[in-house]
């Protein structure tokens, strides 16, 4: 009965504001939240289930429903007619929010979900995606995951030249990164790509640059290292970081995406790109990270070391030991239940709002919103007790990015403290807006333009404008 809620569609449901469907194993769901899913699962262990935690986690600490659980639909593949019919199925039932994992709720079904819980005057959450001045009934929720890749990437260069993990043959250390799909995909997949790449770019500023700007930055990177390993590469040009991938020549580019996002079909390509010289690879493609993974683990003559995406990869897969540096990670979980509290059905109630509040407050989340009626995005950050009762239908929460450290990662705390200390998510965010300049305009680059190494050097740039 593990995926009951994936074969209800259409059922009765009581009229009291409670409504709740009950599966075998005696899970009560709660009928007015429902998390439609496209090619993951509830319980993945990967971006999908911490969307639906969101939800889940709405219903349990903001509801106080702690007996009962978001209810899901699980499709398992990705197709327009599934997904409308499936919006169709469970609005019928009787749910009054929809919470949407995902970009295909946009590219493939084309907003079709806002026409629907529009007609019962009902709201949808849509995860890891920008909500349109004409969906209404929708709050979206994006990440900003190049500052995430961003921090990925350094904490792992630094980590990699301290522990001798590079080619020693040739003095360098090579980075590489692929995504599931990359058309469409500029704002959810290609953006952490690009910020780990301007990683790469930003450690070679640092280290060509003679100005005394760059020479505070070189010596906070030199004191992180007691045996003299980052003075040696950041002075010796012998010693080179680099990426391993040739510029993609477009979107159908097969040496930089891995053509899904199902499990086992990253295998070809991390085995190619690991092959060609890379020691720092990062997947954005779902449960292929495992791919990587494994490869490593079956063939220690590989000399590579994994970097995640989403969510703490380390705490994921735990047979990998010694295998994943960090990971880039979007607070999908607690963005998700944010957006829930900000929809129209849910601002009016006050204890809805105060919880709602407290819960930002003590996950330290950072929203700064977007409404989708303008150009521009606002220019500070929520005042989240200044936001209790209000709509953020038609607007776009964006969340900061980060890296994770410590415990299982590779990458120890202080690395990454240390990073942050030298470049803030406020200092941060010039590079950010540059980087969505060019995907939110009327005429937006293609999602291979913005992995080339002349646009993630010109974000690099930006890094230091601060």
């Amino acid at each position: 009965m593990k995926r009951i809620l994936s074969l209800l569609t259409i059922f009765n449901l009581s009229t009291s504001w409670i409504t709740s469907v009950v599966a075998c194993n005696k899970e009560k769901f709660l009928g007015d939240i429902w998390v439609v899913m496209n090619d993951g699962y509830h319980d993945d262990q990967s971006f999908t289930e911490y969307v639906y935690r969101g939800a889940d986690e709405f219903v349990k600490k903001i509801m106080d429903k702690s007996d009962y659980n978001a209810a899901y639909k699980e499709l398992g593949e990705i197709g327009e007619a599934s997904l409308r019919s499936a919006y169709e199925n469970v609005v019928g039932g009787g749910a009054k929010v929809l919470v949407l994992s995902g970009y295909s709720h946009d590219a493939i079904a084309k907003g079709y979900f806002d026409e629907v819980i529009k007609k019962v005057n009902g709201s949808a959450v849509i995860v890891d995606n920008k909500t349109y001045k004409n969906w209404t009934s929708t709050v979206g929720v994006q990440y900003r995951a190049d500052i995430s890749g961003f921090y990925a990437g350094m904490a792992s260069i630094i980590w990699s030249i301290i522990n001798d993990n590079y080619n020693l043959n040739n003095k360098t250390l090579g980075l590489a990164t692929f995504g599931g799909l990359l058309p469409g995909n500029q704002n959810s997949v290609i953006n952490y790509m690009a910020g780990f790449l301007s990683a790469i770019d930003v450690w070679n500023i640092i280290k060509e640059n003679q100005n005394n700007k760059y020479h505070e930055y070189k010596n906070k990177l030199v004191n992180l290292d007691k045996y003299g390993k980052l003075k040696d590469w950041l002075d010796n040009n012998e010693f080179k970081v680099l990426r391993t991938q040739k510029d993609p020549s477009g979107d159908g580019d097969f040496g930089w995406q891995s053509g899904s996002y199902t499990a086992g079909d990253g295998k070809d390509i991390s085995n190619i790109l690991i092959n060609q010289g890379a020691n720092i690879l990062m997947p954005v493609a779902g449960p292929q990270t495992e791919d990587a993974l494994a490869i490593l683990k079956n063939d220690s003559s590989k000399k590579a070391k994994v970097v995640g995406v989403d969510v703490d990869m380390s705490k994921v897969y735990r047979s990998y030991d010694k295998l994943i540096l960090t990971s880039a990670i979007k607070q999908l979980t607690e963005g998700g239940l944010i957006a829930l509290a900000h929809t129209d059905i849910y601002k009016d109630n006050i204890e809805y709002q105060d919880k709602a509040a407290q819960y930002a407050k003590d996950n330290n989340i950072e929203v700064i919103l977007k409404d989708e009626n303008k150009q521009n995005f606002e220019n500070k950050k929520v005042n989240f007790d200044k936001e209790k009762g209000k709509s953020w239908q038609t607007k776009t929460a964006w969340l900061s990015g980060e890296a994770t450290s410590g415990e299982s990662n590779l990458v120890e705390d202080y690395i990454n403290n240390a990073i942050i200390e030298m470049f803030s998510k406020d200092s941060l965010i010039v590079m950010s807006n540059y980087y969505y300049e060019h995907t939110m305009k009327e005429n937006p680059k293609l999602s291979f333009e913005l992995l080339k190494a002349s646009f993630t050097k010109e974000m690099a740039l930006k890094v230091f404008q601060n």
